[in-house]
């Protein structure tokens, strides 16, 4: 008992000492992959607790870095061997495009929570909040529907997604929120099958050249 009362303390003591969250956009950390080949990769998106999204051209708070735009938005970098035209996602937004580069808020950096930035030889997927009326998660977090897209791949490497909404300050939606976290997205690495058939095929170009050239 009193070896489970320490443990309990520490716990509680280990939440207290934790930064508080302004948690935005929530990605599932591991997003449902389906499909014999080209694979669906579908994500979960939610609004986090006491954050808003706000129809697009409202102003951007003073805080605010200059230029910046205070839009919702959703970033999933680095998502490998996209295929275009696939990607998918709820009434009321927008697909942004599919970047080597972006779209990146002001302010954030990716690669802060794995080991590389992002690349600019792989595709970005990015969406933004279009709808006419402010969307508001009050009391728990609000589930904002699926994203995703195609990918030839269905191999799972680590990468990040960045969101961007507003908080509720004494509440009234004015403060700017960001937040850039890890999640899972398609390896831009070929799949095994598809580098032994591309191997396969070169094998044999140079056998039909080395067997021609003979001639």
């Amino acid at each position: 008992m009193k070896k489970f009362s320490i443990v309990l303390l520490a716990l509680c003591l280990a939440a207290l000492a934790a930064p508080l969250s302004a948690t935005v956009l929530i990605v599932a950390p591991s997003p449902t992959v389906s499909g014999p080949g080209p694979f669906t990769w579908t994500y979960d998106v939610s609004l986090g607790l006491n954050s808003v999204l706000n129809p697009p051209g409202t102003p951007c708070p003073a805080t605010a870095p200059a230029g910046s735009s205070c839009d919702g938005l959703l970033t999933i970098y680095d998502f490998g061997q996209y295929i275009p035209g696939s990607e998918f996602h709820p009434v009321g937004w927008q697909f942004l495009g599919a970047n080597f580069l972006g779209v990146t808020p002001i302010g954030v950096v990716p690669g802060a929570n794995v080991a590389t930035v992002d690349n600019p030889y792989v595709t970005n997927l990015s969406w933004g909040y279009i709808g006419n009326s402010s969307l508001v998660a009050q009391g728990a977090d609000l589930f904002l529907g699926q994203f995703g897209a195609m990918s030839n791949s269905s191999i799972p490497v680590e990468t990040e997604f960045v969101g961007r909404s507003f908080r509720n300050v004494s509440g009234q939606p004015q403060q700017r929120s960001v937040n850039l976290d890890v999640t899972i997205a398609p390896s831009s690495v070929p799949e095994p099958t598809t580098s032994l058939l591309m191997g396969a095929g070169l094998l044999g170009l140079a056998f039909l050249r080395k067997r021609f050239g003979q001639k």
